[in-house]
């Protein structure tokens, strides 16, 4: 399998998981929080930062999937400020 199947190419596996409970009545499969960190000599800053819903039969958040939510979060507060559809 590893030669005939895997051969040269590069996989990364991971454990499953699930969307938090609080979610779960809004998305169909795991919503994930994207977060663009940028590192400065005084810590991180993070200047922004999304949530990607899955919806329907959606088994993943990518946006070009219809149906599926993008949503942009005010870091400070964590709150929801816009929701796109596509």
């Amino acid at each position: 399998f590893m030669t005939d199947i895997v051969g040269d190419n590069a996989y990364v596996l991971q454990r499953r998981l699930d969307t938090h409970s609080a979610l779960t009545p809004y998305a169909s499969a795991l919503a994930t929080v994207r977060m663009v960190n940028l590192v400065q000599d005084d810590g991180v800053f993070c200047p922004m930062a999304i949530i990607k819903l899955p919806q329907g039969g959606n088994i993943a958040d990518n946006f070009w999937r219809g149906g599926n939510l993008a949503c942009s979060i005010d870091v400070d507060s964590g709150k929801i400020e816009t929701v796109a559809r596509r």
